[in-house]
């Protein structure tokens, strides 16, 4: 048998017998994840939508409250259809809950109020609330969303497949 495959049978059987377990990586801990949806938040805030777009995975799957049935995919698409929310609102998330994986992935499930500009003496002209709205993170070197809904019903959906109920 080649080295290669003694090396993959190796690690396979150590896997079986848990004597080795998947793990995230030590920078990927919830600490981090809390900055990176605080980075996203912020370059949304700034209506800054290459920055608010980096926080994206390439293959990011995203639907609005607004309208479920259309499921944008990828960065591009995201950010060629959201950008002008993130143009024209300001957001902000309060975690609700935090589920971090062992696959390098994690599920928070946020408030989401979206608000629109311009602001006028300290009111904005129109607010949204999402509760609950749930966001899907990996870990690639740093956390990225990779599945965003504010739809009520698809969220608590998405809320029991991850255990975060």
């Amino acid at each position: 048998m080649s080295t290669r495959r003694t090396l993959i049978a190796g690690a396979a059987a150590a896997l079986l017998t848990g004597r080795l377990s998947a793990r995230l990586p030590a920078e990927a801990t919830e600490s981090s994840l809390r900055d990176a949806l605080r980075r996203c938040v912020e370059a949304w805030n700034r209506h800054d939508v290459p920055a608010w777009a980096e926080t994206l995975t390439e293959d990011v799957r995203y639907s609005s409250g607004v309208d479920p049935y259309r499921l944008l995919q990828g960065r591009p698409g995201v950010a060629g259809q959201i950008g002008e929310l993130v143009r024209t609102t300001d957001l902000a998330w309060d975690i609700v809950r935090l589920r971090m994986r062992s696959d390098s992935t994690a599920t928070v499930v946020v408030r989401q109020t979206l608000a629109w500009l311009p602001k006028v003496d300290g009111r904005y002209a129109r607010t949204a609330e999402s509760p609950p709205a749930v966001s899907r993170w990996r870990y690639e070197g740093s956390w990225k969303l990779w599945f965003f809904t504010a739809h009520k019903e698809s969220a608590l959906e998405a809320m029991k497949e991850d255990g975060v109920e």
